[in-house]
């Protein structure tokens, strides 16, 4: 029982990109000290394009319980990769859709691509401010601390923007702030209330103070099967991405819209048979979901943060 997909390691010694793969209960060298001796079964690790690191471990005891850590490491100087916030669903501030995130990132060819933020379920806007490609969407809140870049990815930010700073952002993104400077951005002490602070299944984005890497990360929740995952609360992940390095952070939407969608040239042979346990599924057309969704299948959500590289983007959007 001591290894769950380590019997896989010599069929993936290498990837269909060329990548190495490296399975068994030991997590990427990069993954913190805390993580690496939470009670690790199953890991795995690989690039999906040179600069871009992944790396999974299920762990049995993280923060107490068992859970699922997807983690992408996006070296910003040396991955031929940029931030992009899909628009797919804004056809304009007035119409509204929701749609899958690998269906979104199958239009675009993203390399990978997560969920966005929140949005309200009857209006269909953001919940908190979006401005993409120089235009501010409608939103029912304000918020000026997410994941800031420029039209040409030459300059990308997770963190504060001062509102007199945010017309220097063609595209910018809100989330919840969890991590400022090094700190926790939470008010509150840790609470005793497990409704204050729930477990849930996350989608996140942090990074370190030098700027060097940005971080998306994806844990998972709610599964109460052979493989448990419980989730983490809000405390739990600004801690999480202080381990990592990580100076600020945001927390996007989660529970049954957390998703990371990968384009299948990115993965190695077939990403189907990675591990019995974490059962990567099929999404769009040449995407696989590595993250078990807790709904059972991938949410439709409003938008959706994608990384492009060489092979993405439609004519019109670069």
């Amino acid at each position: 029982m001591k290894i769950f997909g380590s019997v896989l390691a010599a069929v993936f010694a290498l990837a269909a990109s060329g990548a190495e793969v490296v399975r068994g209960e030991k997590a990427a060298a990069w993954f913190p000290e805390k993580v690496r001796t939470a009670a690790i079964v199953d890991a795995a690790r690989w690039d999906f394009a040179p600069g871009v690191e992944y790396g999974y471990a299920y762990c049995t005891n993280l923060f107490g319980r068992a859970g699922d850590l997807h983690v992408v490491r996006v070296e910003l100087a040396k991955a031929a990769v940029r931030p992009w916030i899909d628009q797919g669903a804004f056809a304009s501030n007035k119409h509204h859709r929701l749609s899958r995130t690998s269906a979104a990132a199958a239009k675009t060819r993203a390399l990978f691509s997560l969920n966005g933020g929140f949005f309200t379920w009857k209006k269909l806007v953001p919940y908190y401010r979006m401005k993409v490609r120089g235009e501010v969407l409608a939103s029912e809140a304000g918020g000026t601390m997410g994941l800031a870049f420029s039209g040409d990815g030459k300059r990308t930010l997770v963190g504060t923007v001062p509102e007199k700073e945010l017309p220097d952002w063609e595209n910018f993104m809100a989330g919840e702030g969890l991590l400022s400077n090094g700190r926790c951005a939470l008010d509150v002490k840790r609470p005793p209330i497990p409704a204050k602070n729930p477990e849930a299944p996350r989608t996140f984005l942090g990074m370190d103070a030098e700027r060097k890497y940005l971080w998306a990360f994806v844990t998972g929740g709610r599964q109460k099967g052979v493989r448990k995952s419980w989730g983490l609360g809000y405390f739990d992940v600004s801690e999480l991405m202080a381990w990592f390095g990580c100076r600020d952070g945001v927390n996007m939407d989660g529970g049954g819209s957390t998703t990371l969608a990968v384009r299948a040239d990115a993965l190695p042979a077939d990403p189907a048979s990675l591990s019995p346990e974490a059962h990567p599924a099929q999404g769009a057309k040449g995407y696989w979901i590595l993250n078990a969704t807790s709904d059972g299948s991938e949410r439709a959500v409003l938008d959706h943060v994608q990384f492009w590289d060489a092979k993405s983007g439609p004519a019109e959007a670069k």
